[in-house]
């Protein structure tokens, strides 16, 4: 799973590293607002639902962490502690216009990896639903990563989690964006991979909204 946290990170670093323009869509957040949201993203916790982080993931380069204008992020590898199933967890928190212009299906497609199939992930709770988009791999064999894996990605500037069709118009107003960005390399085939990913979400989702509804 470590293989698994290094590949996110290493497609992270190869758009980066693009001489993209800075969107004029965004604005800029004030500082304590950016502030605020990197000390909630801080106390995420080690733990929820039946999920406890294994361990620490790799770490961003801080020229990626800039490039992308992130105000902080984590890096987890979370296992279930009924099923021993395991999923890397990544979110990140920052300006909007830098994070929605590095989706994973442009990230993973410029490492070499091959898409198999785009889905939606529907999580409901008791305040709103929550939309994230699960996209099915298989890496190249040029890669430590060459077994199929699934990312499950979504974004929020409030309490919904979403993947719009045009997100530079729909967070073009919003001072600060998260991204969460989840990748299951276990289990045997695609389906099951997608259903650990749905059940990591469901709980993480929560986790989130109580972590962002605390004073």
């Amino acid at each position: 799973m470590k293989t698994a946290i290094a590949l996110a990170i290493a497609s992270l670093v190869t758009v980066a590293s693009a001489q993209l323009q800075p969107g004029r869509l965004y604005q800029q957040a004030p500082a304590k607002i950016l502030d605020t949201e990197s000390q909630r993203l801080a106390n995420f916790p080690v733990a929820f639902g039946d999920w406890e982080s294994q361990a620490e993931g790799d770490s961003l380069p801080e020229g990626v962490q800039t490039e992308l204008g992130l105000e902080n992020y984590l890096s987890r590898i979370y296992r279930n502690r009924k099923t021993n199933q395991q999923v890397a967890l990544l979110i990140m928190v920052g300006s909007p216009g830098r994070l929605v212009r590095h989706p994973p299906d442009i990230c993973y497609s410029n490492r070499g990896s091959r898409t198999l199939s785009t889905d939606e992930i529907l999580i409901e709770d008791a305040d709103a639903g929550h939309s994230f988009r699960s996209l099915a791999y298989v890496g190249d064999d040029s890669m430590d990563q060459s077994d199929e894996f699934v990312v499950a990605y979504g974004h929020t500037a409030d309490s919904q989690w979403d993947v719009p069709r045009f997100p530079r118009f729909t967070y073009g107003s919003e001072s600060f964006l998260y991204k969460m960005q989840v990748l299951v390399a276990g289990g045997d085939n695609n389906e099951e991979r997608i259903q650990t990913a749905q059940m990591f979400l469901t709980d993480c989702v929560q986790a989130f909204q109580t972590l962002r509804s605390a004073k």
